[in-house]
């Protein structure tokens, strides 16, 4: 992890304004009480410990053994959050999930199970009873864009699951790389995000955020995402812009 580019990414962020961030997971890389430590900082140049500016779900790497993300979201000041969580935010419901679990060496799955499947999809009728944009962040892809080795092992019952409630946006990570992929029978969108740290002219893609704008109303929602990414001089620019009618 390139911390100096990680801490670039941020005050990219702030420089434009955000009124919320997300982050789907791998904060770290091993779950050591110094690299939650450093994450603990790049969250504060985000949002100057305004804990209702960000919303955190954990990714694989955030969770190497166990209980290192119960304790690592402690020392982000996230107090242990239960999975799925739901948080309203003027017209938008953010809900999130954990796929982060220990896995076995060499691979790097995620796991929802039966009962945050089930709990999800109420959590989204229930959100769009109140005219609200749904937004899921989860860590692992929720489509086919990895190896087994690295997916997640329900990712069919999410997206039956998504299917059946409907939502409007999808967020995830572990791919460390931009991705627009549709999922479900229902087709809906689901962006994956570019690292934060990647260093330009590696064989990663350098690191990247997506601006998100949320506008309309139930049954007319759109969504507009830029994507922002580091240039060779250090610094970032609108790579392209995109409208999506949700």
């Amino acid at each position: 992890m390139r911390s100096d580019i990680a801490f670039l990414t941020a005050c990219d962020v702030v420089a434009a304004g955000a009124d919320h961030v997300a982050v789907t997971g791998d904060l770290t890389n091993a779950g050591l009480p110094d690299e939650f430590h450093e994450a603990a900082c790049w969250l504060d140049a985000l949002v100057a410990r305004a804990a209702d500016r960000a919303s955190v779900v954990p990714g694989n790497h955030d969770a190497m053994a166990e209980g290192t993300w119960a304790a690592g979201a402690a020392q982000l000041g996230l107090g242990g959050p239960l999975y799925p969580w739901c948080r309203k935010l003027g017209p938008i419901a953010l809900i999130g999930l954990s796929s982060a679990l220990p896995s076995l060496p060499l691979l790097a799955t995620g796991t929802l199970g039966e009962a945050q499947i089930s709990a999800v999809e109420a959590m989204l009728a229930g959100a769009a009873a109140e005219g609200l944009a749904r937004v899921v962040l989860v860590h692992h892809p929720p489509g086919e864009t990895t190896s087994w080795r690295r997916a997640l092992s329900d990712r069919d019952a999410l997206g039956a699951a998504l299917s059946r409630s409907g939502v409007e946006l999808v967020l995830y990570g572990h791919n460390h790389r931009h991705e627009t992929v549709r999922i479900g029978t229902a087709r809906i969108l689901a962006l994956g995000a570019p690292a934060a740290s990647a260093a330009y002219g590696t064989a990663m893609e350098p690191a990247g955020w997506h601006a998100i704008a949320i506008e309309g109303e139930p049954g007319a929602w759109s969504v507009t995402v830029t994507l922002r990414r580091l240039q060779a001089d250090g610094r970032f620019e609108d790579e392209w812009t995109h409208r999506y009618r949700l």
